[in-house]
């Protein structure tokens, strides 16, 4: 398994769907090149970890057969949830009011998705118990920390039961210590979400790692794009989009 958390199925239908586009690339007239990994709320979750996946696996499919394809040319976050270390700052708190995603929700919600059950819930956010500045946090907030500092959370973490579950960067990719070797980001944030601040860290964090990303933040709320028939708005991001995607 790539991960011994309940989240194991999702990352890897997803992973195996991506290998099969492109094992079967000639038959469906798709450049391998040229195929980007898209998705939104958790399902940006998902994008970015499969682009952890892909690299970690040099492209090569769960099966550890030996083809390997290229990286997706592109990674595509629409207002995704990235991480679960501190669930009671910036919008996560001042857009609590705008989505069914506060600090306790967002808490009980990642932990039925790490685990199947609630068992997270009371150490998640919790900052006597995770003491230690993940390498994301210590970036994105310009706190100034030694590495070995920061190194120290993971071990820390893990005199906590069933902490491999939040530590994994499978499960949260913000939770990674190293972007190196994902693609391109085009990162989407809307104003009135308690996850507005996910996108923009991971495109500081993708940064820090000096790789290419962008940002657009949109007046709107959580899921405004599943509207881009109607809402202009949400098709203007959507061109954005493929203007994205044709100079890749």
């Amino acid at each position: 398994a790539v991960v011994s958390t309940q989240s194991t199925g999702a990352l890897t239908d997803c992973y195996s769907a991506l290998q099969w586009i492109y094992a079967n690339a000639d038959s469906l007239g798709v450049a391998e090149d040229q195929v980007f990994v898209a998705g939104d709320s958790a399902g940006g979750n998902l994008t970015a970890a499969v682009c952890l996946l892909h690299r970690d696996r040099e492209g090569k499919p769960l099966d550890n057969g030996t083809v390997t394809h290229p990286l997706p040319a592109g990674q595509i976050l629409l207002y995704p949830v990235l991480q679960c270390y501190k669930t009671n700052v910036g919008s996560m708190v001042s857009n609590g009011s705008y989505f069914p995603g506060n600090s306790a929700n967002f808490r009980k919600f990642g932990s039925y998705y790490a685990t199947g059950q609630d068992k997270l819930g009371n150490i998640m956010g919790n900052g006597e118990i995770m003491d230690r500045v993940p390498k994301f946090w210590a970036v994105t907030q310009n706190i100034l920390v030694e590495e070995e500092e920061m190194m120290q959370d993971e071990g820390s973490l893990k005199k906590i039961e069933l902490v491999k579950d939040l530590a994994n960067y499978y499960f949260m990719p913000l939770h990674s210590r190293d972007l190196k070797g994902v693609p391109p980001a085009y990162v989407t944030v809307a104003t009135a979400d308690p996850l507005m601040d996910h996108g923009v860290w991971w495109v500081q964090y993708m940064e820090y790692f000096g790789l290419d990303s962008k940002l657009s933040v949109v007046k709107q709320c959580h899921g405004f794009m599943g509207n881009y028939n109607v809402n202009k708005v949400a098709h203007a991001e959507l061109m954005k989009i493929k203007e994205f995607i044709e100079k890749l």
